[in-house]
């Protein structure tokens, strides 16, 4: 059975560098001292998420006197066959948004329903929809950099480095898809900004020598396990950083959502299913403000 809610109610020149380093500094401050105003509390932790049933995807239907919002939980699939990816249609068509926002940016777009499934899962197929029916799709994800920030605060830059492409390997595996040194490369790339552009790992054979350093029983880091993201041993700086890292999207989701809501949209939103269950008791609450 489907659980529901529903209720009424450029980069920088060298000369800009020092520039640029104080600036995103004072965005990281801002954040988590509270004056950016959308440091949410009471998003459900990862102790209760993990008592939730999990055969289904997770979908929250609000509303309030200004707007309303589908949010679709999901589990990440290429199987075109999936029940999920009929029930996001019925209730695209129903609900017929003016706004969509997609998780992981925006994807590329296909031909057909068929290709943007079986090549980008659901994300494809938001893509997909909010094209053929001229929606207006907007990334629900804060940028990988604004991320980095945060989490400088309490691990070192090579580890999380480290992290965000041993985090890709994990999803392209999870894909049926493999990992490969482009995707290195790009990754490392969206580090090329102060304070992280100067400080290794810069290169593939760097990454590739870090992982042999911090995971000597690992052969090949295409092939890290999932869990070691998840289950605190035997590496507990990986699922400690998964976590604070999910928590801080946690918190620009539910800013980006409540803000088009608040605007009088009709907003459909396809993320992760464990976003969904977290963010719910304040979406609830700060809904009713509208």
């Amino acid at each position: 059975m489907i659980i529901r809610a529903k209720m009424n109610a450029k980069k920088p020149k060298k000369s800009d560098s020092f520039l640029y380093f104080f600036l995103v500094m004072e965005f990281c401050f801002c954040f988590f001292s509270g004056c950016s105003g959308y440091h949410y509390s009471g998003l459900i932790s990862w102790k209760e998420y993990n008592q939730y049933p999990r055969l289904n995807p997770y979908i929250l239907e609000l509303e309030s006197e200004s707007g309303s919002l589908i949010y679709y939980g999901v589990f990440h699939s290429l199987n075109k066959g999936h029940n999920q990816f009929r029930e996001i249609e019925e209730k695209w068509m129903q609900f017929r948004p003016n706004v969509a926002f997609s998780e992981g940016g925006i994807w590329p777009l296909e031909k057909s329903k068929e290709l943007s499934i079986s090549r980008h899962g659901e994300q494809g197929f938001l893509r997909y929809l909010s094209k053929r029916d001229g929606v207006k799709l907007k990334s629900i994800e804060p940028k990988q950099i604004q991320e980095a920030i945060y989490l400088s605060r309490y691990f070192c830059v090579q580890k999380i480095k480290v992290f965000y492409i041993l985090r890709q390997a994990v999803i392209q595996r999870m894909l049926n898809k493999s990992m490969n040194e482009k995707h290195v490369r790009c990754i490392l790339h969206n580090f090329e900004k102060p304070p992280f552009c100067n400080i290794g790992p810069i290169s593939v054979a760097q990454f590739e020598t870090y992982v042999a350093q911090l995971f000597p029983e690992l052969k090949d880091w295409r092939n890290i396990p999932e869990h070691w993201l998840y289950s605190l041993p035997p590496h507990d700086w990986l699922p400690k950083m998964f976590r604070m890292v999910n928590d801080f999207r946690n918190q620009f989701m539910i800013k980006k959502v409540l803000k088009e809501v608040k605007r009088g949209k009709r907003v459909f939103a396809v993320v992760g299913r464990s976003h969904v269950v977290m963010q719910e008791p304040v979406l609830r609450d700060r809904i009713r403000e509208f």
